[in-house]
Parts: C-alpha cells; structure tokens; sequence
C-alpha cells in the first residue's frame, strides 16, 4: 500500500474536527489561510528539507510525490491550519496562546514521530527535537501573523 492513503486518512480526520469545530460560515474564510499556511508553506519547507538539505526522506512511490515528498501530506495540514487560525484569537484573549501552541506543537510532533516508527518516513540528519523547536517556531510565528494581520475579517466574527 502506498503511504500516500496515510496522509489522505489524515487529510479526511482533520477535516471532519475543522468541520465540527469551526462555524460554517467561517470554513470559506479561513480557506485562504489554510491553503497557504497549509499547503504552500509546508510544501516550500519540505522542498528544502528533503531533496535540497536531505534531513528526511519519505517512503513514497514517484506516483504519489514531488521529488520524494508525498503531496498529500501537505494537504492534510490544510484543515489543521484552519483550526489553529480560527482558535488563536481566542486563545490569546484567555492568556492561553503559548499553551495552545505548545498543545499543536506536541501533536505535531507526536504525528511526525510516529510515522518515523511506522517507517513512512525517515530522519537522515534530524531527531524529534529539533522538529519540535522548528513546528514550535513555525507555530509561534503563524500566531504572531494571525494577531497582526487577522485571517477573519470582523463582521464574520
């Protein structure tokens, strides 16, 4: 079987939470933000990480991948991005936001950590701790845009 249904089953998990969790009427909104800090911001990284840097490698067939990186696994981050823009706000006015961060960061972590085990993917020169410092640090600068900028425009609030 090819690792690429791993990250669809992904894909369709975390859609089904961003569905429940996140009012309808903001789904569309947060689309955008979504597909860029989801989808092309992931891409771009592992572009650098895998084939240009070679700290990972992913168990893919070229079918499923873009020079050895699996697209779908971007793809699942898409409602994963839209939950954190839809809850950052929301944290930051509870004094919650390093917390929430540090809660995606774990996850994230625990996921990519886990599909070392199962063998969907391999650390060339990388450990855990420095995905952790690095999903920390991309987390922590998303929130950082979200504060700023805003992903929901007021009169959708």
């Amino acid at each position: 079987m090819d690792n690429i249904l791993i990250w669809l089953v992904w894909f369709l998990l975390i859609s089904i939470v961003a569905f429940l969790l996140i009012p309808r009427r903001k789904l569309v909104q947060l689309l955008p933000f979504g597909i860029v800090a989801g989808f092309l911001l992931p891409l771009a990284l592992l572009l650098l990480i895998v084939p240009l840097l070679n700290l990972w490698s992913f168990n893919t067939t070229a079918a499923s991948s873009l020079i050895g990186i699996p697209l779908s696994l971007p793809l699942a981050l898409i409602p994963a991005m839209m939950i954190f823009a839809y809850y950052v706000p929301r944290m930051e006015a509870n004094n919650m936001l390093t917390v929430f961060i540090a809660a995606f960061t774990v996850i994230t972590t625990l996921i990519q950590g886990l599909s070392v085990s199962a063998g969907i993917m391999r650390f060339v020169r990388w450990d855990l701790l420095a995905s952790f410092l690095l999903t920390f640090s991309i987390y922590t600068l998303l929130a950082l845009f979200i504060l700023k900028y805003g992903v929901l425009s007021e009169e959708a609030e």
